[in-house]
């Protein structure tokens, strides 16, 4: 009796410790709640900075806290092209830095308290209001 209530004690906390292991395991990212992990904006584009590898800067009209980074080459390319182009518009789809972003030419490489830098995911454009 004393051996079996050994046994579901030794079982129990072996259970409780994996869990805790695998809480600490995951990315402190995704349990964040006020977090911004992706979001859409829609203004029209301020600057296009080159950054390494390829990758581009976006800087938009009304904001100065916030910068958007794509790294795909079509996104740049079309960034780059949008700023010569297009007197509107554009609707930017992005998203948060992780912590497997630590090597993107630009996510991470911003030490200024002053602004966040976002991930790119898409860029279109579109008329103005």
């Amino acid at each position: 009796m004393k051996n079996l209530k050994h046994r579901r004690f030794a079982a129990l906390s072996l259970l409780l410790f994996l869990l805790t292991l695998l809480l600490t395991a995951c990315p402190t990212e995704t349990i964040r709640p006020s977090f911004t992990r992706e979001g859409v904006m829609r203004d029209t584009i301020f600057s296009v900075e080159e950054r390494g590898l390829g990758a581009v800067m976006v800087w938009v009209t009304h904001s100065d806290q916030e910068g958007y980074c794509f790294t795909d080459g079509d996104l740049a390319d079309q960034a780059r092209s949008l700023i010569w182009e297009h007197d509107g518009e554009v609707i930017i789809e992005y998203r948060a830095a992780g912590a497997l972003d630590a090597l993107n030419p630009c996510a991470r490489a911003e030490s200024d308290p002053q602004y966040v830098v976002y991930l790119g995911k898409s860029i279109t454009a579109v008329a103005g209001r």
